[in-house]
This record gives C-alpha cells, sequence and structure tokens, in this order.
C-alpha cells in the first residue's frame, strides 16, 4: 500500500484518495478513516494473494489501488446521488460510477487477463470495503436508491405537527442514534 510502481501510478491513486477520502474522512474522523482506509487495503491484499491465482498469474503487487476502490465504494454508498463530473463535463451519479468501476473489475477477473494490473486486488478492496459498511454502517437501501426524500418529507410533516416537548424528545433520540453508529 505504500510503495508504488511508477509516478503516474502514485498520481492517480493519491488524486483518487483526495477528491474522495476527503469527505469520508470529514465525515468518519481520522482515527476510523485510516482504519477503513487499511482494512480496505489489507483485505485487497489478502483477495490478490489467495484469489486471484484461481484466475491468473500473480506477482509481486504493489500500490494502494484496493484501499482506493473501497474508498470509492464507501463514497459511492454514502454519497450515491453526488455528481461526479468525468473530464468535468459529463455529469455521473457517484454510485453509477463506482458500480462501473467494480464491473470493470468483475470483468477483468473473470476474463482472466495478464494485463499486469491486479484487477483482484481493487475488487477485493471494493467488496471488503462494501462488507465492512454493511455490517457497521446502518443506511436503509433507500437512501441508496434514491427514495430518500419521500421519507424526509414523511418525517417533516409528522415532525411539524408535534409540539415542543415532543420534538425535543424526537431530537434527542436521533442524536443518540447518530452517536450510536460513529
Amino acid at each position: 500500500m505504500f510503495l508504488h510502481g511508477g509516478f503516474f501510478h502514485l498520481l492517480l491513486n493519491m488524486f483518487a484518495l483526495w477528491m474522495f477520502g476527503a469527505e469520508l474522512e470529514n465525515v468518519w474522523g481520522q482515527n476510523r478513516f485510516l482504519m477503513y482506509y487499511m482494512l480496505c487495503g489489507i483485505g485487497a491484499g489478502i483477495c490478490n494473494l489467495f484469489i486471484a491465482p484461481l484466475f491468473t498469474s500473480v506477482g509481486p503487487t504493489v500500490g494502494a489501488s484496493g484501499a482506493i476502490y473501497g474508498i470509492l465504494v464507501a463514497f459511492g454508498y454514502l454519497f450515491p446521488e453526488r455528481k461526479i463530473y468525468i473530464y468535468g463535463i459529463l455529469p455521473v451519479k457517484a454510485k453509477f460510477l463506482v458500480l462501473f468501476y467494480m464491473l470493470i473489475e468483475v470483468f477483468s477477473v473473470a476474463g482472466g487477463t495478464d494485463s499486469g494490473i491486479a484487477h483482484m486486488a481493487h475488487l477485493g478492496g471494493g467488496v471488503v470495503g462494501l462488507i465492512y459498511l454493511l455490517i457497521f454502517y446502518k443506511k436503509s437501501s433507500s437512501d441508496f436508491f434514491g427514495n430518500s426524500d419521500i421519507l424526509k418529507n414523511k418525517f417533516s410533516s409528522y415532525y411539524s405537527s408535534k409540539n415542543s416537548p415532543e420534538k425535543e424528545s424526537i431530537f434527542k433520540s436521533k442524536i443518540k442514534k447518530k452517536r450510536e453508529y460513529s
């Protein structure tokens, strides 16, 4: 995770880490972000070491790309509706961009190409990250699939119909739940 195959490889990984990781670090904090990043990187290495030989020959692997794929998955999971502009002009929702990149890795692994790219490490980092998110980050599927506005509107009308003591109780329970997820 701390060695790279060349300057361009390092540059792309660090750009992706800055672009997607900075926002995750703001949401999670430094410690949780670092733990997630390391978990995805180690998981990527383990997948590449044990699973990749079933599909292709495996040589020495360097780079943070597996951990970066975990970061991409987390970004797409937490901010699915966020638009990312490809080449600065083509808007794509984060969830679709992440899905596209993961599908490229699935097809690359299934094709068994010896391209010199550790596709299984990329896939492994993303899958390990997704497993972590599904276990430790409670989020409804409606948030991912874009139905959250309906739920927010229902909650807003319910909340506005309550008097002050009831609102305070609801607010305190939300804060308590938020602390449980942190």
